[in-house]
């Protein structure tokens, strides 16, 4: 895309599927912007509806379509959109969503007048169910970095990332609903900077909006192979979240074992040993250890029945396109 002017261009990504009713108000949120230098890439996954119509209605030079022949989730989507890129920053938007007008504009002000040495800048969203920001966990304008990223934030928020931060990374496909891990590598080599005022608007109706990845035993035990070859996403965890480390290292061990995977079970059983503070957990995992397959596999089926209202306790929520 040709430069129009000296000012940086922000490539904005926009994955949708099937959602021919909705990526229209998105677009139209990002073609009214008051910072006019950037360019906006739409990431088509295969839709079946009248989506590809919907688009063709723009004939902004700013708007490129991509188009995948057939549906290959929001990641791949997603990595669609980066590898198409011209800009020096990015940021990604739900088709179902939209941004403020002033939103570009605003976020970039940071690096641009306040901080050039900040290369990551986020805001906060406003959930547009409940009239409330989404994020939580910080609660004004400050420099962040990974380790409150990991061990204080939750929900939603939004941003730009500077491009050349990536260093040739991507999502990892075969890892949908763990997006996280690419944001964590890209936050542990930036400098960010959170405002805290809503920028993004989020909407969460719609019963597409997210959806449970169902859970099966065999899909759930390629998961965590992979899941154990992210070892710098994991040591990002054990610093910053001993909690949800310890979570992730359970998860995988009773996966593998009541695959029966013992190798895989007990690499996920010698990583939770990393976690000096919970090494009580040991002795639980050599117990179930001894019990082999079918032991954890009760314990998984105890767990749902426990907690009912959970679809499964083991699913994980993804956002769609």
């Amino acid at each position: 895309m040709q430069r129009v002017n000296s000012d940086p261009l922000i490539s904005v990504i926009v994955p949708t599927f099937n959602r021919a009713a909705l990526v229209g108000r998105a677009i139209r949120s990002i073609l009214t912007q008051t910072y006019e230098n950037y360019e906006l890439i739409v990431v088509d996954d295969g839709s079946t509806d009248s989506t590809i119509a919907v688009l063709t209605t723009f004939g902004n030079p700013k708007v490129r379509c991509i188009r995948h022949s057939t549906n290959r989730g929001v990641t791949a989507a997603k990595n669609t959109g980066l590898n198409a890129m011209a800009g020096d920053w990015f940021t990604f938007l739900d088709s179902d969503d939209e941004i403020e007008p002033h939103a570009l504009e605003v976020l970039l002000e940071i690096p641009l007048k306040k901080d050039p040495s900040v290369n990551r800048v986020f805001c906060n969203a406003m959930d547009m169910s409940s009239g409330r920001m989404s994020g939580i966990g910080l609660s004004r304008d400050k420099y962040v970095g990974l380790d409150e990223m990991i061990g204080a934030m939750r929900g939603e928020f939004w941003g730009i990332i500077r491009g050349d931060i990536l260093q040739g990374d991507r999502f990892n496909e075969l890892l949908p609903g763990y997006e996280g891990i690419l944001w964590a590598k890209l936050a542990e080599r930036s400098k960010g900077f959170y405002l805290h005022r809503s920028l993004r608007r989020y909407h969460t109706k719609g019963p597409d909006r997210l959806s449970r990845v169902r859970f099966d035993l065999e899909g759930e035990l390629c998961t965590q192979r992979v899941l154990l070859n992210e070892e710098e996403w994991l040591d990002q965890l054990r610093r910053f979240s001993p909690h949800g480390y310890m979570k992730q290292c359970t998860r995988g061990f009773l996966v593998a074992l009541a695959m029966g995977d013992f190798k895989l079970a007990d690499e996920w059983r010698g990583r939770s040993l990393l976690e000096g503070r919970m090494r009580w957990v040991s002795a639980f995992f050599r117990l179930l250890r001894l019990g082999g397959p079918r032991a954890a596999q009760m314990l998984i089926k105890t767990y749902q029945s426990v907690k009912p209202r959970f679809s499964n306790t083991m699913s994980r929520t993804v956002s769609h396109e």
